[in-house]
């Protein structure tokens, strides 16, 4: 007669002391039994257990409650690396109306929802794990839900707009990628002042990049060549590159002399 397995042990003692003193005592043995049984490469038997468990009546005060979030958590976990993608939703979808819901929880739910090809789903269930991460003072958090969405979304320049200002917010070094990104979308849309102030921002994190130099002293110029009497560009030149700024000025020497022609740099 084949012995028992641990988890088999563990498993038996959960569901009697479920069935003795309820969920609330037994929810610890269960989390035991189930990581047991995953040990034990026996993830199938690990959420049989698991779904009888929370589907069997009984209390529902709050410490109940807690358990069983807690409890079909690590159910969802289970099934999504089981790649039973359905069942997993269905198990976090669950878990978020039983509570207020957690950040991570609403990640994983989000990749779920990619996984099945729901982008506007997993998109929504990322600005709640935002929301829900910021109120949680858990800015890192929110910084990884709003990059993902910026992933989602490449064509947007509020998400990486979001995304930037939750990385400067724990200096993160991911947000130089991040303000290039910006920049290439300020440049297809010719928003000429904000790629200049994402430009310079970019700087003060790396001064020795030599290419973003390169386009700031472009971007200067085509603002000077719209708006020869703009105080900013002109200053922002002289700082960057002072022989160019006097060549412009050579160039634009006409232009200066006339009246302040409205800015056309976005």
């Amino acid at each position: 007669m084949r012995r028992r397995s641990g988890a088999a042990d563990l498993r038996k003692k959960a569901q009697d002391r479920h069935r003795r003193k309820g969920l609330t005592e037994a929810a610890q043995l269960y989390a035991e039994a189930a990581h047991a049984y995953q040990a034990e490469g026996d993830a199938d038997d690990a959420i049989a257990m698991l779904s009888d468990a929370l589907s069997a009546g009984g209390q529902h005060n709050d410490a109940s409650l807690h358990q069983q979030r807690e409890l079909r958590r690590l159910l969802a976990g289970l099934l999504a690396r089981e790649r039973r993608t359905g069942d997993a939703i269905g198990e976090y979808e669950e878990l978020l109306k039983s509570g207020t819901p957690d950040s991570q929880s609403l990640q994983a739910l989000a990749q779920l929802y990619v996984v099945v090809g729901k982008t506007n789903l997993a998109i929504e269930r990322l600005r709640r794990a935002i929301d829900r991460s910021i109120a949680e003072g858990e800015i890192t958090e929110a910084a990884r839900a709003a990059g993902r969405i910026a992933e989602l979304m490449p064509d947007s320049v509020e998400a990486a707009n979001q995304h930037a200002a939750l990385l400067r917010n724990i200096g993160d070094e991911g947000l130089l990628p991040v303000l290039e990104r910006l920049a290439v979308m300020h440049r297809a849309a010719e928003k000429l002042s904000s790629e200049v102030a994402v430009c310079r921002e970019m700087l003060t994190l790396a001064p020795g990049r030599d290419d973003v130099k390169k386009q700031l002293a472009s971007l200067y110029t085509r603002i000077l060549e719209m708006d020869p009497h703009d105080d900013d560009a002109w200053q922002g030149l002289r700082v960057l590159d002072p022989d160019l700024a006097e060549q412009i000025a050579v160039l634009l020497m006409d232009e200066l002399h006339e009246a302040r022609p409205r800015s056309k740099a976005g």
